[in-house]
């Protein structure tokens, strides 16, 4: 099961902001769409928001994440949840 990283930089004074979207509108669509939320940290003093994700299915990561994208519900997102996004880091992890 493909498992990615992933460590947003958060514009300054935005976290809270961020963190009510991503519970009320990026969480619930990710599950929606099958991925599953293995965890998720704040840490405000760098401003930055980490999460795991993962995806179980019989197509690629990058298809699943491109249909999240390309969905009308994300795409409906208003105001687009990316404006709070300073800086992005993605890594796949290999389980031990």
């Amino acid at each position: 099961m493909p498992t990615q990283l992933r460590i947003y930089t958060i514009e300054n004074e935005s976290m809270d902001q961020w963190v009510y979207f991503w519970k009320t509108k990026v969480k619930p669509l990710r599950k929606k769409m099958g991925f599953k939320i293995e965890h998720a940290w704040r840490a405000d003093d760098s401003n930055q928001f980490i999460w795991i994700l993962s995806h179980c299915g019989p197509g690629s990561w990058e298809s699943y994440d491109q249909a999240y994208y390309e969905s009308f519900e994300r795409q409906s997102f208003s105001p687009d949840p990316c404006r709070f996004i300073v800086g992005i880091q993605k890594r796949f992890l290999d389980r031990l």
